[in-house]
């Protein structure tokens, strides 16, 4: 059987984040298509998931995914980082 885009995305979900791709599919329905976090329409869809525990949280898209990537370790700075912003 030949190999189709959605049977190579579903075998890298699979490895990187223990995921099928019809749960992958159900995530984005449940979220109609829009990013978890902004709520825009995805172009490119990340998987995102806690680097600790593998726990899946959502699907965002590569803005967000490149925050919250950026923000996670510094989590405790957050507080810091608005009251800098809102001078």
């Amino acid at each position: 059987m030949p190999d189709t885009p959605r049977r190579a995305k579903d075998r890298m979900l699979k490895r990187r984040y223990g995921l099928r791709i019809g749960e992958f599919d159900k995530m984005l329905e449940a979220q109609k298509g829009l990013c978890a976090l902004c709520d825009k329409p995805m172009r490119r869809i990340n998987v995102d998931h806690d680097h600790k525990t593998n726990r899946i949280r959502g699907l965002l898209c590569s803005g967000c995914n490149m925050t919250l990537g950026f923000l996670e370790p510094r989590v405790k700075l957050l507080p810091k980082i608005f009251g800098y912003l809102g001078k």
